[in-house]
Parts: C-alpha cells; sequence; structure tokens
C-alpha cells in the first residue's frame, strides 16, 4: 500500500458516496493465522452454487463490459440475485478488468436494521463458492476505533447487499483484502462521519464498492 492508515481525529449507500465526497455468525473453516471465515447464506438461491458455472457466468459479464481508461476509485453497484443484475454488476467492474486493488472496500446498507451506525465484521474472512477472500484486519482495526464503526457480526447474518457481488470481486481481484461495511440507521451527521473515517482507508490502490437498490421496477 502506498498510503500509512492513521486515524483521523473525531472533531442507503448513495447517500454514504456522497458523504464521502462532502468529507474532502456461523463459522466454516479458517485462514491461516486469522478468524473464522463466514460462510454465504445466498449461494443457490440469489446466485449458482457450482464455482465452475458461478465463474463462468461471471466470465461472460465481465467480458461485454467496455475498458474504462480513467482511475477509478469507486463504484456503484445493485444489489439482487445475479438473474436480475449480474449484467450491470458484470459490465461495471469489468470495465476496471486490468486495473490493480490490493483493497476492496464493500459497503452496503442493512436491509433490517435494526442497529446505530456502521457494523464491521467479527470474521476474518467471506467464503464464496469461489473460495475465501481474507479480510483487511488492519483496515477495519482502524475504523473500529473511529465513529459510528464498531465490530457487529450479526448485522451481517441474512444480509445479501454485499456477498451477492463478492464473486465479481474475487473474480478480477482475487488476491485483494476485504473491508465489508454494512450500515444501519444512521443520521445525516453520521453519514459524513463514516465518509470521513473511510477515507482513511482510501487511496489509489483501495476501490470503494458501494451498493444499493437501485430500482425495484423495469425489465
Amino acid at each position: 500500500m502506498s498510503a500509512t492508515l492513521q486515524p483521523v481525529r473525531r472533531p442507503e449507500s448513495s447517500s454514504l458516496i456522497a458523504a464521502l465526497l462532502l468529507s474532502g455468525c456461523t463459522c466454516a473453516g479458517s485462514l491461516p493465522g486469522r478468524k473464522a471465515v463466514r460462510p454465504p447464506e445466498f449461494a443457490g438461491e440469489w446466485y449458482e452454487r457450482d464455482p465452475e458455472k458461478l465463474a463462468r457466468s461471471i466470465d461472460e459479464s465481465l467480458a461485454k463490459a467496455e475498458p474504462e481508461a480513467r482511475a477509478v476509485q469507486a463504484v456503484l453497484l445493485p444489489h439482487a440475485a445475479h438473474y436480475w443484475c449480474g449484467a450491470v454488476v458484470g459490465r461495471t467492474l469489468g470495465a476496471l478488468k486490468g486495473k490493480r486493488y490490493a483493497r476492496i472496500v464493500m459497503l452496503g446498507s442493512s436491509h433490517d436494521p435494526a442497529f446505530r451506525g456502521a457494523a464491521l465484521p467479527a470474521e476474518g474472512g467471506f467464503q464464496t463458492p469461489l473460495g475465501p477472500t481474507q479480510v483487511d484486519e488492519t483496515a477495519v482495526s482502524l475504523l473500529e476505533r473511529l465513529p459510528p464503526f464498531e465490530r457487529r457480526a450479526i448485522a451481517f447474518d441474512h444480509e445479501h447487499a454485499l456477498e451477492v457481488n463478492l464473486p465479481f470481486v474475487q473474480r478480477l481481484w482475487p488476491e485483494a483484502k476485504l473491508v465489508p461495511v454494512v450500515v444501519g440507521s444512521v443520521e445525516e451527521r453520521e453519514l459524513v462521519e463514516i465518509g470521513r473515517a473511510l477515507r482513511n482507508v482510501l487511496d489509489e490502490e483501495t476501490l470503494l464498492v458501494a451498493t444499493t437498490t437501485m430500482t425495484h421496477f423495469g425489465p
């Protein structure tokens, strides 16, 4: 990483990106020397469970993308079953094929926002049929010290906002580490705090992947 992670003093995902700009488990297996890995909950329902079929369908979507020449630090994606939005996710992330990212910050709003603030995982990795992706513990530990972040593993239970897009990330950047964030109920002030905090873990080798429900209507 080109930037040193340093905490700052305290002085629906599209809103979180705006705030960022304004600011300037059940366990299955483990990673070596790390905490337990969170297993997938939606494989076989919202996307393919078979690794080969999943990889093939993702690769087909990625292949339809037009390359983006400019440097990209953030994208906004839909989060739903692959048969609904996989083509959109594939064309968006596929445009970044060939770009190097060592860290992926995945940001999604909770579909059961019975908590306040921003939740960080307790696990050391997230599993999909394509394998495990390691959590960037250094970045997560930094965010944990900043408001309104806290470790809250239960916020990731039965939550699809991040999981459904993770296989696309794995196909493009299999070695990248993950910073998963699920946001619950927040006030505008807290959105700004989240944006300011996230700036501490963003650099030219980090991609912010924010997800939201773009529409429940349409073809």
